[in-house]
């Protein structure tokens, strides 16, 4: 988290050493080197940042900021076909998010409109 607030406040160094502390306490965290990847890849060390990004993808292969990062670094590398491999990995994984996310809506408002019915009638809102 501290990573994340340095990097708001654009001091990439001070982000990406507690980035890797983060790792180092945690390899198996991917948000650590997804945001490693991404201090590089802002600091324009593209090959540092693909190697962070995949070790992200490789530990959460559904972290969807580690897809999108590691194909945008990929391109700037002029590896479209790797890159463009990434992007549909990425647009995939984020279809099946928005479609958790719009069940997981549906399912709330279901339990809403159940609670709703049974409610009585001087509970229900005006």
């Amino acid at each position: 988290d501290l990573a994340d607030i340095y990097r708001a406040q654009d001091t990439l160094d001070s982000a990406l050493v507690e980035s890797l502390v983060a790792a180092l306490l945690d390899p198996a965290n991917a948000r650590s080197f997804a945001t490693i990847g991404q201090i590089h890849a802002a600091s324009g060390r593209d090959e540092d940042a693909v190697q962070a990004l995949r070790k992200a993808v490789s530990v959460d292969p559904a972290h969807l900021e580690a897809h999108y990062a590691l194909s945008r670094a990929l391109s700037r590398l002029n590896r479209a076909d790797e890159a463009r491999d990434e992007l549909q990995i990425f647009a995939q994984l984020q279809s099946k998010a928005m479609a958790d996310e719009r069940r997981r809506f549906q399912d709330n408002q279901l339990k809403i409109e159940d609670t709703l019915k049974t409610a009585e009638p001087g509970d229900r809102p005006r």
